[in-house]
């Protein structure tokens, strides 16, 4: 259904992402993985000096190549807007567009006051879960 689509998935290291992903790679789209973790060893601690959160962006991948599926990770903070800019221009130079984007990654407002549509990009920066 998918096939030749080329689909930008963020927060694809672990949850709904992951899994929105996987489900595009299985319909025939080429996914491009886009989180901060990239190995479960670099995963954010539930509290510090607790267990790390599961799930990875090497972990994604290698569920949808081993199922035959097409993806690249792209290890990105998403909180850095320029690192933004450059993700999208690898991607537009890689494969020429991005048909599908699924907005999956998390972040929790640090001063979130009145509409979204009015705050600034910097009240959405993700804190560290583990402090």
């Amino acid at each position: 259904m998918l096939q030749d689509k080329v689909a930008l998935v963020t927060g694809a290291s672990r949850g709904i992402g992951a899994g929105v992903a996987r489900e595009l790679a299985s319909q025939g789209a080429t996914v491009i993985l886009a989180a901060r973790t990239r190995t479960a060893g670099a995963a954010a601690e539930w509290t510090p000096g607790g267990p790390p959160i599961p799930g990875s962006l090497a972990d994604t991948l290698a569920v949808i190549t081993k199922a035959g599926g097409r993806a690249e990770a792209y290890p990105i903070d998403l909180t850095v807007t320029e690192d933004i800019a450059r993700m999208v221009d690898h991607i537009a130079g890689r494969y020429g567009r991005i048909d599908i984007l699924a907005n999956c990654a998390m972040g929790l407002p640090s001063s979130y006051k009145g509409s979204v549509w009015d705050s600034p990009v910097e009240d959405w920066h993700a804190k560290s879960i583990s402090g």
